[in-house]
C-alpha cells in the first residue's frame, strides 16, 4: 500500500490557485492537493488555519509537502513553523511552478 502524500500549494495572491487550475486541466482533479492562498489584507493566522484544515483533510498519517511561491514570505514562514514540528512527515520547497507540481 502506498503512502498518502498531501500537497499544499501556497502563495501571495491567487498564484497557487492558478497553478492548481492548470494542473487540473492536464491531469484532472487530484484528491490530496489544496491551494491555500494569502490574499492582500489577510492575517498570517488565517493562512495557518487554512494549512491546518488542509492537513486535517489529508488525514493524520499523511505526509505533507508544502510548495510555496517564495522563500521568506508569509506563506513560507507559516508553513515552515508547521513543518518544524513534524519534520518526519512534512517538507517544504519554494519556487512553486506548474512543471514542479506536474513532476
Amino acid at each position: 500500500m502506498s503512502e498518502k502524500i498531501g500537497v499544499i500549494l501556497t502563495s501571495h495572491g491567487d498564484m497557487a490557485k492558478g497553478v492548481l487550475d492548470s494542473a487540473t486541466m492536464i491531469f484532472g482533479k487530484q484528491e490530496a492537493v489544496d491551494a491555500d492562498i494569502f490574499p492582500d489584507g489577510s492575517r498570517p493566522e488565517d493562512l495557518r488555519k487554512k494549512y491546518e484544515d488542509s492537513i486535517a483533510n489529508f488525514g493524520d498519517d499523511a505526509k505533507v509537502l508544502f510548495m510555496c511561491d517564495i522563500w521568506g514570505g508569509t506563506p513560507f514562514n507559516q508553513a515552515s513553523q508547521i513543518v518544524a514540528k513534524h519534520p518526519d512527515r512534512m517538507a517544504l520547497i519554494t519556487g512553486m511552478n506548474l512543471p514542479m507540481l506536474i513532476e
